[in-house]
């Protein structure tokens, strides 16, 4: 209710010389606030905020103690910055504070360390059986070969009607092999000599290269390859120890060894290991 000190005359031409206050109202709130992206209205809260912007322009203002709306003079940026503080006020309730985590705490590094070590004793024992696994089969898989490679050498030889020492079998891989008396692969170049494998240490190492066509690397004097060759026994038996595993032990202490007996053709898988039998 107006003051008996205004002038109703006065409010209706001021009312008359510009324009509503709702409409400056209206217009202002939609001016300030943003449209929707997806159906072209305006959200609830821009509804709620242009109908307080209404209420503040529309309601009597106390100027110099007097209640009257001529004397009501706001420019266009004091009402967007009144406009702006109302709706902060506004949603402020709808605001809730972030919480930024600023790194892991000493209990939650303990926590996971902890997992990680049961983790890790539970796994490695199986990827290292996994491993052991892995090399043994590989080593089997050449045995296999070296052992059909001797039968087919000896093989031929029978075929061939031999009875004796032959060297360089005819009609087996390059013809460079050479047999023993009973038809086993002895090496290469042996010339006519005795029956021992090869001609010294490197013997195994052209047995190998002679009967195996798809083979593993080996070596007789140096432990970077696949395979290091000892001939012993006699010089008539080849071990072959396995070293691209890392291992580093001889024909007598290597984990994993393919052996071969030129006396009777015999190929095996032996070692130290616990799942595979002695040499």
């Amino acid at each position: 209710m107006l003051s008996p000190s205004v002038d109703p005359s006065r409010l209706r031409r001021s009312s008359r010389n510009r324009p509503g206050a709702a409409i400056q109202a209206r217009i202002l709130a939609r001016s300030l606030l943003p449209m929707s992206g997806q159906t072209g209205e305006r959200d609830y809260g821009s509804r709620f905020f242009a109908s307080q912007v209404k209420i503040m322009f529309l309601q009597p203002m106390v100027i110099k103690g007097t209640h009257s709306l001529s004397n009501i003079v706001v420019s266009q940026p004091q009402r967007e910055m009144s406009a702006m503080k109302t709706w902060e006020q506004v949603t402020a309730e709808y605001r809730r504070p972030i919480n930024y985590a600023n790194g892991f705490t000493l209990t939650e590094l303990v926590i996971v360390l902890v997992l990680v070590g049961i983790l890790a004793a539970s796994i490695l024992p199986k990827f290292m059986n996994t491993l052991d696994e892995a090399e043994l089969s590989q080593a089997q898989g050449v045995a296999a070969a070296l052992r059909s490679g001797v039968n087919m050498v000896r093989a031929a030889f029978v075929t061939q009607g031999h009875t004796v020492r032959v060297q360089d079998l005819p009609n087996f891989g390059d013809e460079t092999i050479d047999t023993n008396n009973i038809g086993y692969p002895i090496g290469i170049d042996k010339g006519n000599a005795n029956e021992n494998i090869g001609r010294g240490n490197a013997g195994c190492v052209g047995l190998w290269e002679g009967v195996l066509s798809n083979r593993p690397s080996v070596a007789h004097n140096n432990n970077n390859q696949d395979y290091r060759s000892y001939r012993h026994t006699g010089n008539k038996v080849c071990s072959y120890v396995y070293r691209a595993g890392g291992d580093t032990g001889n024909r007598n202490t290597g984990k994993l060894v393919i052996q071969y007996d030129s006396r009777d053709g015999s190929v095996i898988v032996c070692g130290t290991r616990s799942d595979i039998p002695d040499c």
